[in-house]
């Protein structure tokens, strides 16, 4: 689901004229790197962004992927335009469940 999401908003961007295009990237590159930098100032931004946001409602503040593997390009795409994405693919694997007999009563 997440990759069709990301392809209908990179199918938006591409439709903008030359100048929107240069804005949304220059807006999405520039999150990036003070969100990998840890400035806290990723929220200067997000009004370009806010298009994105407003097709969930706009007011999501974290999705999940947890259906299939997800590409990292994809996961950060969303969660510098949208929503923080966290992914939890393959982790059923590792809890456990305590089997009791009595639980087939």
């Amino acid at each position: 689901m997440w990759e069709k999401v990301k392809k209908g908003i990179d199918a938006k961007i591409a439709e903008q004229n030359v100048l929107l295009r240069g804005v949304f990237w220059s807006a999405f590159h520039v999150k990036a790197k003070f969100s990998e930098w840890g400035w806290g100032l990723e929220n200067v931004v997000n009004p370009v962004f806010k298009k994105i946001r407003q097709g969930t409602g706009g007011n999501v503040r974290l999705t999940l992927c947890g259906g299939a593997p997800l590409a990292k390009d994809t996961q950060k795409f969303l969660s510098i335009t949208h929503a923080p994405l966290l992914v939890g693919y393959g982790l059923t694997e590792t809890t456990a469940y305590r089997f009791d007999s009595r639980d087939m009563n």
